[in-house]
Formats: C-alpha cells, structure tokens, sequence
C-alpha cells in the first residue's frame, strides 16, 4: 500500500464523498488552429498555447466546449498539443497529447488548464459538467529524467485510481492535493502502469502541473503525456487499475496531516515506553 497512513484516514473521513453518477465521456477531437509541424512517431501538432475544442462533450441537450491553456516553467520549453491524438499514428482516436522539452539541466513543467464553457457561447459561458473521468496515461520517466504530474483536490478532484502492479505510478499527497509520479523508466503508452484515472465532480475548471527534473543526457529532451477522457485507450475496461481512492476535501489535508503526526509521536512514546 502506498502511504498506509494517509490512505487510511482519507478512507475513513471521506469516502462517503465518491459519487455513484454517470460519468460524461471527453473526446478531443473537434478543434481550431494551425498545424505547426510534425513530430516523430507521434503526429501533428500545434503549438499555440491556447487551444479551443467544440463539442468535446453532450450533458443532456447541451453541447460543451473546451478550452485548453498551456505554459511553460523552470527548465523547460512548451513544444505543443496533439490533439485528436491517437496510440497508432495516422488514426486519431479522440485523445489530447502534450509535448514538453527540457532545454538546461534543471527541474520545471507544464502548466495546463482545461476549462468547459456552453456549447454556442463563444467561450463566455463557463459549464459546469457533473461529473468526469480522465486517464492520464504515459507518464512513465527515464534514469536521467523524471516524471510527474500535480491534481488539485479545489478543482472537484473527488478520487483516482491506479495500476494494480508493481514499479507504477505512485500517489502521495501534498499541501493542495495529490502527486502522481512515474516509476521511473519508459514504458508503453498502452501500459496502465504508467497511467492514473482522475475523477472529477461539479467543476468547470480543472489545473495539471505536469513536471520533471533533467539530471543528464543530451538536450533538449522531450516529454510526452496524453489525456484520454472517455477511456478508449483501454476500451472502458479498467479491471488493470486497483480500487478508486477517495481524496479529502481541501481543508481535510491540514486534518490528515495532523493526525498522521498524531500517530507518528504515539508510536515513538510506545516504543520509549518499552
């Protein structure tokens, strides 16, 4: 079990909070801009920093739009999306692949935010979709490059789910929600060890802080991540990945982290005690 502790409260004072809705499928296959230029083995791309989707979903009788935000931190450079992308270039199945590039040594990332609008509204009208799953997926690292990526619990992360496997990604939480790094050498995109399910609730906007640390190697040296969020890449079936975990709300971290100390000094004064 990763972080025994934390999971243990998290469970016991949240777990009620995971939400039995259907879940809306994402496609990111309906989009506007300029192709920037081709990238081996993985596809077309575009590299403006804003991207907008139409029609990435239905709820009910209404169509939502997304709008995809991208910036780059510390040693890195932001090289582009690849929307529409797919495992098996040349058949573009509805997912969303990022592509960032270490230029120095050093550590840095991705900023990217995703938010939903009305379908119609040129953009103006935020939506706020009930419920969705993501499958963050190819965040796997190498020996002189690492991989990672940051959810945040205030965006309505409600639980996430991981491979039911050794050597994969792992979960441990932070002051504003949850760390999700890779094992720490390639491993194939249709791996589900090297991907993590998300599952969001009532939100309009969500925020990944996708990040590495080059330690070595030839520059620049590129990173590639995608985002599925209809769970094609498995075709639906998630019996690879364990159990979804539940997360506490915002405020229930400081508690957790409380508590955890609480049973960190308790064990020390057992053990002087003995």
């Amino acid at each position: 079990m990763r972080f025994p502790i934390l999971a243990t409260l998290a469970a016991l004072f949240v777990g009620a909070g995971l939400s039995a809705a259907e879940s809306v499928d994402i496609e990111f296959d309906n989009f506007s801009g300029n192709q920037t230029g081709t990238l081996q083995d993985l596809g077309p791309y575009y590299q403006s920093s804003v991207m907008k989707f139409t029609n990435v979903a239905s709820v009910g009788n209404v169509s939502v739009d997304l709008r995809v935000t991208a910036s780059a931190w510390g040693a890195y450079a932001f090289t582009g999306h690849l929307p529409d992308y797919s495992q098996t270039y040349g058949q573009p199945n509805g997912d969303l692949g990022l592509y960032y590039t270490a230029t120095s040594y050093g550590s840095g990332g991705l900023h990217y935010t995703l938010e939903f609008f009305k379908g119609g509204t040129n953009f103006s009208t935020t939506f706020t979709v009930s419920q969705f799953d993501l499958l963050i997926y190819d965040v796997d690292g190498e020996t002189k490059q690492s991989e990672a990526f940051r959810a945040y619990l205030s965006d309505g992360l409600t639980s996430y789910r991981l491979a039911d496997s050794p050597n994969s990604v792992s979960a441990s939480y932070f002051t504003d929600g949850v760390l999700f790094s890779g094992p720490g050498y390639n491993i194939s995109e249709t791996d589900p060890s090297a991907a993590a399910i998300l599952t969001y609730n009532n939100t309009n906007k969500i925020t990944l802080d996708f990040e590495s640390k080059t330690t070595g190697g030839s520059l620049p040296n590129g990173i590639f991540t995608a985002i599925d969020g209809d769970l094609s890449l498995v075709k639906g079936d998630t019996s690879d990945f364990g159990n979804p975990v539940a997360v506490p709300e915002p405020s229930g971290l400081v508690f957790i982290a409380a508590a955890g100390v609480v049973l960190v000094l308790r064990r020390k004064r057992r053990t002087t005690a003995d």
